[in-house]
């Protein structure tokens, strides 16, 4: 995307300095032609010159015009320049920004799969025991998704035409599997707070058969937080990948 982005802006100046040139030759040979006096009925006259002197009005309009080109050719090298030094700049913020975001995933994201665990591993020795203890689960006491803030204004700013093509690929990927896992805890939290927690005042008798096995809806539950609670531990290595990539892109 960025090569895109830099292959663009250097057809641009090109045909920029082209255009310049060419307007730039077409008044000086007007100015020119409007400074030599042509007698009437001199029908000879040299439009550019006196007779004699074209080769020399020749040089200078070519002198002219070398001047000109390298004048323009310099001030768009400065421009792209200035504005490849921004880029970069700008390109390093946003490494910076997104890093820190997936930073503060993999601090908070094993402390949840461990409360997620140990929901579970509680439920299953209870079981063992003969209880009947109501369904596990996992209520996230902060933000129900993980921070993506930084990403999407990224995503939405055009900044990612700044971005390394195969650093861009695998933050994408992370992210969508961030979203992905989002999602379905959202769907999973929505079935705790109106399937679950209304019940447990009730007694757990509502969340077994008669035969004591788990109701079909609540053993979906609990299978449900087994695969969150899997897809964020691997996004926590995921996440440990992507911190290396981005730290290698990033000035000291």
């Amino acid at each position: 995307m960025a090569v895109l982005v830099r292959l663009y802006r250097e057809i641009s100046n090109f045909l920029t300095l082209g255009t310049v040139i060419l307007d730039t030759a077409r008044r000086i040979v007007r100015v020119r032609r409007r400074a030599i006096p042509i007698a009437p009925g001199d029908t000879m006259a040299n439009p550019i010159g006196h007779r004699g002197s074209s080769g020399a009005s020749s040089g200078r309009l070519f002198a002219e015009l070398a001047i000109i080109f390298v004048g323009v050719f310099g001030a768009f090298v400065a421009e792209d320049v200035r504005q490849q030094r921004e880029d970069d700049q700008r390109a390093q913020q946003t490494y910076r920004a997104v890093r820190a975001e997936i930073q503060a995933y993999a601090e908070r994201a094993p402390f949840v799969v461990d409360q997620m665990q140990e929901a579970v591993d509680s439920w299953n020795a209870r079981r063992e025991s003969g209880e009947r203890p109501p369904p596990p689960y996992y209520r996230e006491p902060r933000a129900e998704t993980p921070p993506t803030a930084i990403w999407q204004a990224t995503l939405a700013s055009g900044g990612v035409a700044l971005l390394d093509p195969t650093l861009f690929n695998q933050l994408a990927e992370f992210y969508n599997r961030i979203e992905s896992v989002s999602a379905r805890y959202q769907r999973y939290n929505a079935v705790t707070e109106r399937e679950v927690l209304p019940r447990i005042m009730d007694g757990t008798e509502a969340f077994y058969r008669p035969d004591g096995e788990v109701v079909g809806l609540y053993a979906t539950h609990i299978m449900l937080l087994n695969e969150i609670r899997e897809e964020l531990d691997l996004l926590v290595v995921e996440a440990a990948a992507t911190d290396s990539a981005l730290a290698a892109v990033i000035d000291p």
